[in-house]
């Protein structure tokens, strides 16, 4: 099957997540800031928690109390480095639109996002937990990084035409980012656009559910061999 026939089956099924994501956009579009304990506490956990990426989930877990988010976590987004985790957010906030030139900003804000994560927090990276909160404060910004998301861009880059490695235009030193993000980032963009161009427009959030069913299929397939 072509990848556009894909993508309009895909278009045409229901989005069973769409209530529980639902609460968690709005959420965090009702408490956008970084400047409340409970408000902080209410956004990282039930965001970790939702998709699997919880901060207490990393290598120093054995210092992880039942207070760990209220004396650990909101503290330090609220007040942690120089201006808390919202001075991170001050470039990214100004943008309006994915659009190619503003791309180098999401990975810094990305990067700079898993640093402070590490420095102030867990003591490791947190890749996948950083695009996730990221994505949910701003929707139409920032691709969902995860495992199984990752295994499959690749495939779906190549399907959708991307042979001489195309992606490589939107980030011209992915070393200065989170690597890993900033290539897969590129890639979902080259889908996005392609979408796009195609008539077949996805959502950042849509990308992600496409990728995950794409990698759920061969991992079946797997299975059945």
């Amino acid at each position: 099957m072509k990848i556009i026939d894909e993508i309009k089956r895909f278009k045409t099924r229901y989005d069973y997540g769409k209530i529980g994501n639902g609460v968690l956009y709005e959420m965090c579009k009702k408490y956008p800031y970084h400047d409340d304990i409970a408000e902080v506490v209410g956004k990282t956990w039930i965001v970790g928690r939702s998709y699997a990426v919880s901060l207490e989930r990393n290598k120093n877990n054995k210092n992880i109390s039942d207070d760990f988010y209220s004396k650990k976590v909101a503290p330090a987004f609220v007040k942690g480095g120089k201006g808390g985790f919202d001075k991170i957010l001050s470039d990214v906030r100004k943008l309006r639109g994915l659009k190619e030139e503003n791309i180098p900003i999401m990975l810094k804000t990305h990067k700079e996002a898993v640093d402070f994560i590490h420095r102030w927090i867990t003591g490791d990276d947190k890749r996948s937990f950083a695009s996730k909160y990221l994505h949910f404060h701003f929707p139409k910004l920032f691709f969902i990084y995860d495992s199984r998301a990752a295994s499959a861009i690749s495939a779906v880059a190549y399907a959708a035409g991307e042979s001489r490695k195309e992606h490589k235009k939107y980030i011209k030193n992915p070393q200065e980012f989170d690597e890993n993000y900033a290539v897969f980032f590129a890639k979902c963009f080259y889908f996005y656009e392609f979408c796009r161009k195609n008539g077949v427009p996805l959502t950042t959030r849509q990308v992600d559910s496409f990728l995950v069913e794409k990698a759920n299929g061969i991992i079946r397939s797997k299975k059945r061999r």
